[in-house]
């Protein structure tokens, strides 16, 4: 539970690629994604497994441009 919960800390406060860190309303934003990069984790995939990972949801599911350096 301590990984799945640094995660979401990861996701929401150090990525937040559309910038919602501030906003506590919508604290379950990345939400989605989480499973995801749970399962990478635990999976010990590696940084670059789930940056890329994280590209992919920026690019394909919210549209905004690559920034590979940024997910790394």
């Amino acid at each position: 539970m301590t990984l799945y919960r640094a995660g979401d800390e990861v996701l929401h406060y150090m990525w937040d690629p559309i910038g919602v860190a501030g906003v506590p309303t919508i604290r379950d934003e990345y939400y989605g994604y989480l499973p995801q990069v749970f399962g990478l984790m635990k999976e010990d995939q590696g940084e670059a497994a789930i940056a890329h990972y994280l590209t992919q949801v920026a690019v394909a599911a919210m549209g905004l441009p690559e920034n590979a350096a940024h997910d790394l």
